[in-house]
């Protein structure tokens, strides 16, 4: 009996044991491992060659390299598929601004095994051209040449001359994100201007892509300029401002590869020297800045978890744009000490940005706040948020409603610092410098539509209609909602979709709804190789 009873105890339990088996879930597949990479660089005009002038520009332009886009990527042949990392070289490869099109795609050739196709085709990189434009109510132009992939290395030299209302402006520059045939960065200028000149050095290294174990950079920016602020929409007061900043820092990724958020930490040391004079226009009463000199030993903490969307025809026409759409945290804190001629303070730096989608469109909301502390009291703070946010109709829709808001707060501003509303930031029918303080709010509301596919393969015609509002309120006035100014008015943009520069010409004719501080008011042409905003 007891024995009878044995066999069935067993045999009830390996019934369940076989059933539970056979209900149980399969075990996660293993990726496919990468055969082979093939990457197809195509020329600007391969896919419209049919005219002569096509077929020119093509023979002319010097195609992008295989080996540009191969130190780019983030895999190898070898490793297993990830497809989260093909999205990110798809991104990266875009941000170099050598292509117009990326697309990264993988092929199955046998079992457990796929081939990877990354095909590029490159914009339009050389440039000898003149811009002009116009806002709130001055003029400025000038001429450069550009060279954005010299031989199709991904190398970058331009030389350019530009006057503005404040300053002329002769600059030359390099620029080679793959350093020595490394994933290293370097960026040169100089440039000379009507009232000074800038030097710049940048090198830096590593965190190229989410995942990147390390990084560091070295930085020297020096330079001289006049310095103008400004008052109910007149310069009061001119004078000297020389500058110098040096910075050597290193950062480590904390959290493991492939984790979110992205954990990084930095640290380094950061010199900053300002000096003013002499004064050049000064109203009664008038003191310079006292010059300041820090040198900060800082550590800067990262967190992000980011959420990439592609869209389309937001400040481009017929181009993917990339908006990250997730999280991004980034706090810094540094002390300088009274050694090596340096004042004695504390600074802290707050950066937060978080995305939120919704059908047909997103929102993207960040905030940016510094401070500065010396003794017991805190000066040069400054905070800022800002909306941006589209809608569309449908997916495939021409047409995108964008929006922003922009609020800004400062507190015991360095001296020759001012925020500014005007038609450089948003009120487009408003001369420059129209309204200065240390608070400012700007709302932006513009409808733009796409109305022609690309014409003669080279350009995309577009139209926009749009209504401004906003402010600027000098040291001491309340904030009053009634002082905001507005504006509405259209435009027309002008797509270049194969261009990798000034992608976009935008003409807009606006139309005060109040007057500025002068009392004038009225119709404003503006003109511009962006966005408003």
């Amino acid at each position: 009996m007891h024995g009878s009873r044995g066999c069935v105890r067993a045999f009830l339990f390996g019934t369940l044991f076989s059933a539970a088996v056979a209900i149980a879930p399969a075990s996660a597949q293993a990726p496919p491992r990468i055969r082979y990479i093939r990457i197809e660089t195509e020329n600007v005009f391969q896919d419209a060659e049919s005219s002569f002038l096509a077929r020119a520009a093509d023979a002319i332009h010097g195609v992008t390299r295989a080996e540009v886009v191969r130190r780019e990527l983030l895999f190898a042949e070898g490793n297993a598929l990830d497809p989260p990392r093909l999205a990110e070289t798809e991104r990266n490869l875009r941000a170099l601004g050598l292509f117009r099109t990326v697309s990264i795609t993988s092929q199955p050739v046998g079992e457990g095994e796929v081939d990877v196709l990354v095909r590029v085709r490159d914009s339009w990189t050389t440039e000898v051209s003149g811009s002009l434009g116009r806002a709130g109510g001055k003029v400025h132009y000038g001429v450069s040449l550009v060279e954005k992939n010299i031989f199709g290395l991904g190398k970058k030299v331009s030389l350019g001359a530009d006057e503005r209302p404040e300053r002329s402006t002769r600059e030359v520059s390099y620029s080679d994100p793959q350093f020595l045939g490394r994933r290293l960065s370097l960026d040169l200028l100089y440039d000379h201007n009507s009232d000074g000149d800038r030097r710049l050095f940048d090198f830096t290294s590593g965190f190229r892509s989410l995942d990147s174990p390390a990084g560091g950079t070295l930085l020297y920016d020096q330079g001289r300029q006049q310095t103008r602020l400004y008052a109910e929409g007149s310069e009061v007061a001119r004078f000297a401002m020389r500058t110098r900043s040096y910075e050597l820092s290193g950062g480590q990724r904390l959290s493991d590869e492939g984790d979110r958020p992205v954990m990084r930490l930095f640290a380094g040391y950061r010199r900053e020297e300002v000096t003013f004079g002499p004064v050049l226009r000064e109203p009664d009463g008038f003191v310079l800045p006292d010059e300041r000199r820090f040198g900060f030993f800082f550590a800067r903490l990262e967190l992000a978890r980011p959420v990439f969307s592609v869209q389309h025809d937001v400040a481009f026409f017929l181009r993917d744009e990339d908006f990250d759409l997730g999280d991004a945290l980034s706090l810094e804190l540094g002390y300088s000490p009274q050694v090596w001629r340096a004042q004695e303070a504390v600074r802290a730096t707050l950066q937060w940005s978080h995305g939120l989608v919704f059908p047909r469109g997103f929102l993207v909301g960040s905030l940016s706040a510094a401070t500065r502390a010396r003794g017991s009291s805190f000066e040069n703070t400054l905070a800022e948020g800002q909306v941006f946010g589209i809608w569309r109709p449908d997916e495939g829709s021409a047409q995108t409603f964008a929006g922003r808001v922009l609020l800004s707060w400062g507190d015991r501003l360095d001296k020759e610092v001012q925020l500014e509303a005007d038609g450089a930031n948003g009120l487009r029918a408003y001369r420059l410098h129209a309204f200065a303080g240390d608070r400012r709010l700007i709302v932006n509301l513009e409808d733009r539509v796409r109305l022609t596919p690309e014409l003669l393969h080279l350009i995309v015609l577009g139209a926009a209609a749009f209504v401004d509002a906003g402010y600027a309120w000098p040291p001491g006035s309340p904030m009053r909602l009634s002082d905001l100014r507005a504006d509405a008015g259209v435009g027309l943009r002008v797509g270049l979709p194969r261009a990798s520069r000034h992608a976009l010409v935008r003409f807009d004719v606006a139309y005060a709804l109040r007057p500025d501080l002068k009392g004038r008011r009225g119709w404003l042409v503006s003109f511009s190789s962006s966005q408003a905003f």
